[in-house]
């Protein structure tokens, strides 16, 4: 997951696009080739808090693929990709989890993971969750319910659009998404009837 574009990586059965940062370079690549009129910022919300803005011009679209970019790959060659300390791209902090030590800057331009400890959970304190956590169970009713309602809030957030009070709606879907967090917690700890696995959300889609 957002293994940086220059580092080695082999093919794996026949995909396009060895690391994240050459999928997103051609997302890049066909944004540069769009005509002015080809995009828009219809239905597009902003959001101060969530640090949205519109992106109505090519320059502006090709710029928000580069920011994402950073944020998982770190800048040219850096694992940061903003001015604070904890600025660290996601692959580095995905690393920091594989090395159980958080990555720090050692010496000017040279990272390792000797940092904070992480150490990964010892086996009992990891929810043994049912590779495929049945579906519809009156225990991931209350999980698929507000599943379902957020789901229904970012598309009225689509739906309205700025004008619309479409943003009311997208903090509405934040808000429920982490309420997400305990329920799944809840799911993961209750145990399935005459199994040593527990429940798991199943993501259904299910109306009160």
């Amino acid at each position: 997951i957002e293994k940086p574009e220059g580092g080695a990586v082999g093919y794996y059965l026949g995909q396009t696009f060895p690391t994240i940062g050459a999928f997103y370079d051609a997302i890049l690549g066909r944004l540069q080739r769009l005509q002015p009129d080809e995009i828009h910022a219809v239905n597009q919300i902003s959001s101060h808090k969530l640090g949205l803005k519109p992106i109505g011009t090519v320059p502006e679209a090709c710029a928000a693929i580069e920011w994402i970019k950073d944020q998982g790959e770190g800048i040219a060659g850096s694992p940061q990709y903003g001015p604070n300390p904890g600025d660290i791209a996601h692959y580095y902090v995905f690393g920091g989890i594989y090395h159980e030590r958080m990555l720090q800057q050692v010496s000017p331009g040279h990272w390792e993971y000797t940092g904070v400890a992480l150490p990964f959970p010892v086996s009992g304190a990891i929810f043994n969750m049912a590779p495929n956590p049945p579906a519809n169970s009156p225990e991931s009713r209350p999980f698929d319910l507000l599943y379902t309602q957020m789901l229904d809030e970012l598309q009225l957030a689509w739906d309205n659009g700025e004008e619309g009070g479409g943003g009311a709606n997208l903090t509405k879907a934040q808000m429920l998404m982490l309420e997400l967090q305990d329920q799944a917690r809840t799911l993961m700890s209750t145990l399935i009837p005459g199994s040593d696995q527990t429940f798991g959300p199943s993501f259904s889609l299910v109306r009160a």
